[in-house]
């Protein structure tokens, strides 16, 4: 069993916090010695860029705790890449035991400045092509202000461009083969193994008693589940289905939080195209279940390249079918299940048509492989990761 040290931006949160929750109760479960190391929020622009403090801090801790594995996840919000400045440090000091760094990527952050992998223009967004490797310095990476996307840009070119900090990473670890692939060709020199994050109460999803939530039944219900930002298309895809020719026939429910200014957006998109919206608002992850049971149909109708949306798998659990966009890990991911539809999402002709053969399809949802998601597989993989990383210790010292 290995020392291992945890490192990332929060431990409280949903998606990636909820990964990096999971990989430490897997790794005490595996037997490890465990110990966390989690950022604060960055006080100014330049400690977002490139926080000393964060550098200071985690340096000492390695010296402490000593690990054999340091396990970062997200880093780029609160600790800023200083933690791969101060593991650099580290492994470079002379009298320090080896140590081997794996990194589990939940976004595009180690490749492009825009961790969506996306650019800006006139307003618009653009997903980047997986083939590009040229940095571009003069596009927009934050749609937000100039600032925003500078402070992007800054943060990414200093720690990758200047510093060369991706060379401290030994292994990197993927919750999809789409995303593994984009960061292996951007870079190619750096391991990288696919490990799915686990579905982690799957009895639970199934076995749920679905309260009762207000639907109409004589509608085809549709259902966003998540938190609700402009990358997620929800307001386009609306769009979309005002061209149908069963818009009437459609009630879209929004099952999550968001801004006010994208949620009075949405509504009043809905009232244009003629679409019944009905917002839910924030639902608690327990409670997740007892909503989608209502549901016709799980969409996910992103426009940038999502890379492992679980909500797909949980959806496909508990029998909903889904629809989604045909790009990034959504259609990786939809084509794990026997009843979902991956399809060009701004094509109305295409949605229309899937929402008509899927809602045909109530209940016969399931996932192919019910073992890739499990907990116990989760467990196996990130215990043979932890291995392949101790053995590539034990050869570096052999050789050294």
């Amino acid at each position: 069993m290995s020392k291992v040290l945890h490192v990332a931006d929060a431990f409280e949160g949903g998606g990636a916090e909820s990964v990096f929750r999971a990989t430490i109760k897997a790794s005490i479960e595996n037997g490890d010695t465990t110990h966390v190391f989690t950022g604060v929020p960055a006080k100014n622009p330049f400690s977002y860029v490139f926080s000393f403090g964060t550098a200071r801090r985690l340096y000492r801790e390695l010296n402490r705790f000593r690990p054999d594995i340091i396990h970062i996840q997200n880093y780029y919000h609160s600790l800023s890449p200083s933690a791969l400045w101060a593991i650099s440090l580290y492994k470079n000091k002379k009298d320090s035991p080896k140590v081997s760094v794996i990194f589990t990527a939940h976004d595009y952050h180690i490749v492009s400045p825009n961790s969506g992998f996306q650019y800006f223009r006139n307003g618009e967004r653009h997903n980047l092509e997986p083939t590009e490797r040229r940095l571009n310095l003069f596009r927009r990476w934050d749609n937000r202000t100039w600032v925003h996307s500078t402070m992007k840009l800054s943060q990414y070119f200093i720690a990758y461009k200047i510093l060369d900090l991706r060379k401290v990473i030994d292994m990197v670890v993927s919750p999809s083969n789409f995303l593994a692939r984009i960061i292996s060709i951007r870079c190619p020199e750096i391991p990288i193994k696919v490990v799915r994050n686990p579905i982690t109460c799957s009895s639970e999803i199934e076995n749920t008693n679905p309260k009762k939530v207000s639907v109409d039944n004589s509608k085809i219900n549709l259902c966003f589940l998540g938190r609700v930002s402009s990358e997620k298309g929800v307001q386009e895809f609306i769009e979309v289905l005002g061209n149908t020719s069963i818009k009437r026939n459609i009630i879209l429910h929004i099952v999550g939080s968001g801004e006010s200014k994208i949620l009075a957006s949405i509504r009043d998109q809905g009232l244009r195209s003629e679409v019944q919206v009905k917002f839910h608002g924030y639902v608690a992850a327990s409670e997740v279940p007892l909503y989608l049971k209502q549901m016709n149909i799980l969409v996910l109708p992103s426009l940038w390249f999502e890379n492992a949306p679980l909500v797909l798998i949980e959806a496909a659990l508990l029998g909903i079918p889904t629809l989604t966009s045909e790009i990034g890990g959504m259609k990786e991911l939809s084509q794990l299940t026997t009843a979902s539809c991956a399809v060009r999402i701004n094509d109305h002709n295409q949605v229309e048509t899937a929402i008509q053969v899927l809602n045909s399809k109530q209940g016969m949802n399931n996932l192919i492989d019910r073992d890739i998601f499990e907990w116990s597989k989760f467990k196996d993989d990130l215990h043979d990761t932890y291995l392949t990383a101790a053995e590539g210790i034990r050869n570096e010292t052999a050789n050294g």
